[in-house]
This record gives structure tokens, sequence and C-alpha cells, in this order.
């Protein structure tokens, strides 16, 4: 018998003491946690457990007295070490990929997590080295957050045929780097939590917050160059026509980029007599949350302007996706080729403020309801926000349609 029991996913030693040894030794169980996820190495670590265990059962028979006979392995601290075990790789490159592996088995990774995530360690191991999990301090983690702050981005703008180009380097921003100690810090955590570490040394490694008002973490576009961006994008209305709808379309209402890129023909439908976007996570979509899933009403600017009519001509032929030119990407999904080709468009013809991007659409459809008066939780049923609720978020029915509809009837934006 191994005698074996996995407890979470770390295996451990368990065997009860024999009837004539229950008042001597004053256990009922002999336990040890084997400090392993793996089965066969938990099973040689067991064997040798339990022949120490066989030989301490047998002294005792034999006349020894059985707290002497068990003393050692009553007070051992540390599994016994099996000398004919073949080294096990204890690098942190090594379990990094049995986390990897795990996070992705048990879906908390999808293919965009995954792939940044394996990209923010990658650059650990470069800057700090692959050491073993074990040599892993608070110290050295805290070194490379240093090397984080200071480490210079080289990011290159300028025009899609990459003439006047210019290049520019700038810090790593605050989030950013937040963004690759939570890595880290969830590597580390999940090593001590399967016993696979004796200290987790990546505990209040993260930046501290920044003391700054939500709204102005990213700017918003105003007015002017939210018009400037309608009047750039017309030249692609018949050549690029994703480069004219969809951040027409984020304009006047609100959605994520990744959102408006994947939609499929069939996303779009009447209800109660009102066209309408139906967000979904149907078919190959992805969404950020539970919440993301709505219904948002098209503005009459897009039907006036032939949106209808566009989809219709897509359907027609025989594509559907609304947008067939976008090709799904590892990373970012559906939206990667309209983004980079976005940024390039926003810095060259619209503004140099780096704050200002795609997603400053976003913000500013939101602050047009906002002035406008428009109830919190329209706007954010809009948007796809959790109403920060319980009640609501429970027990409390989406808004009618028309009720959406007469919010994002009040964007108005007129042409230069």
């Amino acid at each position: 018998m191994s005698y074996l029991k996995r407890i979470g996913k770390v295996y451990h030693y368990r065997r009860k003491v024999p009837k004539e040894f229950l008042g001597l030794l004053g256990l009922t169980e002999i336990r040890r946690s084997l400090k392993t996820t793996s089965l066969d190495y938990a099973k040689a670590l067991s064997s040798k457990l339990n022949a120490d265990v066989e030989e301490a059962l047998f002294a005792s028979r034999m006349g020894m007295s059985p707290l002497e006979a068990f003393r050692k392995l009553i007070h051992a601290q540390e599994v016994p070490l099996v000398l004919s075990l073949p080294e096990v790789d204890q690098r942190c490159s090594v379990h990094f990929e049995k986390y990897r592996h795990e996070m992705v088995a048990i879906g908390k990774w999808n293919d965009k997590t995954e792939f940044e995530n394996c990209t923010c360690f990658r650059r650990f191991l470069s800057m700090s080295g692959d050491h073993l999990i074990e040599e892993v301090t608070h110290s050295m983690l805290m070194e490379y957050r240093e090397k984080l702050c200071v480490l210079q981005r080289v990011t290159r703008d300028g025009a899609e045929s990459g003439v006047g180009a210019r290049t520019q380097s700038r810090g790593l921003s605050h989030a950013r780097i937040n963004r690759h100690l939570t890595v880290l810090t969830a590597f580390f955590k999940w090593l001590f939590q399967n016993e696979m570490i004796d200290r987790n040394p990546a505990l209040n490694l993260l930046l501290p917050k920044r003391k700054t008002r939500p709204d102005e973490e990213r700017q918003r576009y105003d007015l002017s160059e939210i018009q400037l961006i309608l009047v750039g994008i017309k030249r692609f209305r018949v050549t690029r026509p994703e480069r004219y709808w969809i951040p027409k379309i984020a304009v006047f209402s609100g959605m994520r980029l990744n959102e408006i890129c994947q939609l499929y023909i069939e996303d779009i439908h009447q209800i109660e007599e009102v066209w309408c976007f139906d967000v979904n996570c149907r078919r190959d979509k992805e969404l950020k949350n539970p919440s993301s899933q709505r219904i948002v009403p098209i503005h009459p600017e897009l039907l006036s302007d032939g949106f209808l009519g566009f989809a219709n001509a897509m359907f027609t032929q025989g594509n559907a996706r609304l947008f067939p030119a976008l090709t799904k990407h590892r990373k970012n999904g559906y939206a990667h080729q309209l983004g980079q080709w976005f940024q390039l468009f926003n810095r060259k013809e619209i503004t140099e403020d780096r704050r200002k991007t795609f997603h400053s659409l976003r913000h500013a459809f939101a602050d047009i309801l906002k002035q406008q008066l428009v109830e919190p939780h329209i706007i954010s049923e809009l948007l796809g926000h959790s109403m920060g609720n319980i009640s609501i978020n429970r027990y409390g029915k989406r808004f009618n349609v028309q009720i959406l509809f007469d919010a994002v009837k009040k964007v108005r934006i007129e042409d230069p």
C-alpha cells in the first residue's frame, strides 16, 4: 500500500497507528505532507517513508520503547530524502510552465491572458535570471520592480507607409509595471499554496495606487477631435470599410473595440422595432466580463448613413461576419489589425496625447450622456458595466430597449 492521500493538489502520507500502539504513542495516525504535486514523486517518497514506519514498528515489537522508535518520525520537520530519485528541476521557468498549463486547463486564462502573462514572465527571466524557486527572495523581486520603473520602452509612430516616422522613448506606465508584477504575485502565491516553497517572496510587491481621480487616468476625446476622426475616416468608406464603420460605431455606441470588430451580421437585429447591436459571446467571440453581454440600440446617425445597407451587402456577399477583412489574433482577438491602424492614424492626424486612444471614444460617449443628465444606471447598461449594487444586479431587470434608444439619441455630433 502507498498510503497516499491527495489534499488539494499536494500529496500526503497518512497511515493509521496500529491498535497496540495507540495509547503509547498518543497518535491515531502518522501524517506527513510530501510537498509535491507529482504522483510518481509522491509514490517514491511514500515508499521510503513507509519503510521507516515499518522499521519503527518492528523495533517497537522487539522491545524498544514505541516513543523512542517513532521519535524521529513524529518530530521530523522535512520529508525524508530519496537519494535514488532523479533530481527534479526546480527552476522558475519549469514551474511557471506547470502553472500556465493548470490555469489554461481550468479556464482561468484565455488565449489573450496566456499570451500576456507569458510575455511578462519572460521579461522577468531575461532581466533577473532563471533561479531555483527557493532561491527567489523578496529583495530580488523588489530589485526587479526597480528595473521596470526605469526601463525605457521605444515606441514607433508614423504613417502607414513608414514615411516620416519618428522614434520616442518613455518609461513603462504605472499600470503596465503593476501588470508585470501581478503575474509574479499570482505565480509565487500558487507555489506557496501548493507547498512548493516555504514562504511567499512576492507579498506587497505591487506599486502603490496613484492618488488620482478615475476620470483623470485616461483622457476622453473632446468634440473637435471626434469631428476630426469622423472626417478623417471618410476616405476609407469604400476601400477599407472597417476603418470607416468601426470608429463611427464606437463614437455613437460606446462599445469596446473588440466588441465591434468581432460582430457577426446575425448580431444586428430588431427588438421592439428598434435596430440593435446584440453584444454576446456566442461563436468565437469573447467578452471582458459577464456584464459586457448586453443590447445596444443603433444610433439614428448610423442608420441614416447607410449602416444597414452595408451590413446587407456583407450578407449578400456570403459573409457571416460584419468585418470579414479582420482576422483573429491570439492576444487581441479581431481588434488587433484595426487597433494598430487606429493608433497610427490617431497620432498622425488627431492628437499626440498618449492618454487618448481608441478607448477614449468610449469615455467620450459616456461623458456626453453624463452631461445630458442620463441616469447613471442607463449609462452603465449601455457600456456593459456592473451596476455596483447587488439588489439591482441580481433582481433588477434590464432597461427597456426604448429607454436605451432614447438615451443613445442624446449623443449628437455635428459634422464640422
